[in-house]
């Protein structure tokens, strides 16, 4: 995956380069010094939550992300089950990097589905479809009080469908990203702002996967 990496860095204003998996673990990198892995790791799951968030609002997939700095630009693409992202001149022609990152993205997706699999993986918290019932039965709970049963679970069916969306291995960062905004929308009004952060935060907490 380093080779692949490294043709890529041969394109004149690229900097450098490298892939992370859904929940953010490095697999590869060909970076300048300077950037730690925990710093590659973070950008990495930043872009894949950003995506889904993304996809969600707008309802429709989205495979690249782009930031744009003063002097350069950081460009991140789902391949396969991984970002592969690629940090270059503001002022770098785009089809120019193109003829090279395609190459790459496909030889990178092959790996990819072969099985890459990052040294010392850390264990990422998961949430299940028991635990995110229970989460959505404690704010029906406090949404009854005022809207009564039908229209309180009426409310949670948005987050429902994105949760089924995301799948049983949602991660608790998808569903504190993606999922409570909905929740806090619906909470807004029966409580306070902070009150609402705090009560949510604790039903995540508690209904982690394995408690």
């Amino acid at each position: 995956m380093e080779k692949a990496l490294e043709d890529l860095g041969n394109v004149p204003g690229v900097f450098g380069s490298f892939v992370t998996d859904a929940d953010g673990n490095l697999l590869a990198s060909k970076m300048p010094a300077g950037y730690s892995a925990d710093m590659l790791a973070k950008a990495g799951q930043t872009a894949s939550l950003l995506m889904r968030g993304i996809a969600f609002t707008r309802n429709q997939a989205i495979t690249q992300v782009e930031w744009e700095y003063n002097e350069y630009r950081l460009i991140a693409r789902q391949v396969a089950s991984g970002i592969i992202s690629v940090l270059c001149e503001k002022t770098l022609s785009l089809a120019l990097l193109k003829l090279t990152f395609n190459v790459v993205v496909q030889r990178i997706a092959t790996l990819l589905e072969q099985g890459a699999i990052p040294e010392n993986k850390p264990q990422v918290a998961q949430m299940s479809r028991k635990n995110f019932d229970a989460i959505c039965e404690a704010v029906v709970k406090k949404l009854r009080k005022v809207y009564g049963p039908d229209l309180a679970k009426s409310a949670m069916r948005t987050a429902v469908r994105k949760f089924e969306l995301i799948g049983e291995g949602a991660s608790v960062d998808d569903v504190r990203i993606i999922l409570l905004p909905t929740m806090r929308e619906k909470l807004e009004g029966l409580m306070k702002p902070d009150e609402i952060s705090q009560f949510l935060e604790k039903l995540l907490k508690e209904h982690m996967a394995g408690k």
